[in-house]
């Protein structure tokens, strides 16, 4: 679960090297996804839903290098390539970060531990709904600006969440 909660934070923070067209973004990503895979590899064995998830994020790894080289190469214009960029990502994440919960709620079947997983699930709902709102909007700045900016602070809380269940996780283990 540790490998999967620093994953998450470094999928979600941006480092951009370079000034103007030339930004690379993409090596955080990579080094999260990776991690993810690491700690859903090792949870695979408590609930089918882990290797859902691992799915998802084995094709955020690939989109994300995909992206990030044809980016790097200048094949798209960033004003095609960011929103394609974004639509595939956001699904991919959601996909990802929904079979992670299922997993996690499989686990408090199984083992009769509660992990906060369905508090989990509801914060999941909230920004899943905002980060589709955010998409949407996209037409319109100024909404999908506020849009975004809710989706960021229900991120926030999703990986405080998150972390939560991390550490309830860790301590039924024991």
């Amino acid at each position: 679960m540790k490998k999967i909660f620093i994953g998450l934070l470094l999928c979600f923070l941006d480092l951009n090297i370079g000034s103007g067209t030339f930004q690379i973004d993409f090596l955080p990503d990579i080094l999260g996804f990776i991690l993810i895979i690491l700690g859903l590899n090792e949870l695979s064995v408590l609930s089918v839903y882990f290797g859902k998830a691992k799915l998802f994020t084995v094709l955020s790894l690939f989109f994300s290098l995909l992206f990030g080289l044809v980016g790097f190469l200048g094949i798209l214009s960033p004003f095609i390539l960011k929103p394609i960029e974004a639509l595939i990502g956001n699904i991919l994440l959601l996909s990802m970060s929904w079979y992670i919960i299922k997993g996690m709620l499989d686990y408090e079947v199984a083992f009769q531990k509660d992990i906060l997983a369905r508090s989990l699930k509801t914060v999941f709902k909230w920004f899943a709904g905002l980060i589709v709102a955010t998409s949407l909007l996209l037409a319109i700045p100024a909404l999908s600006f506020f849009a975004g900016i809710g989706a960021f602070l229900v991120y926030i809380f999703f990986l405080i969440s998150f972390y939560k269940s991390m550490k309830l996780f860790y301590a039924t283990k024991e």
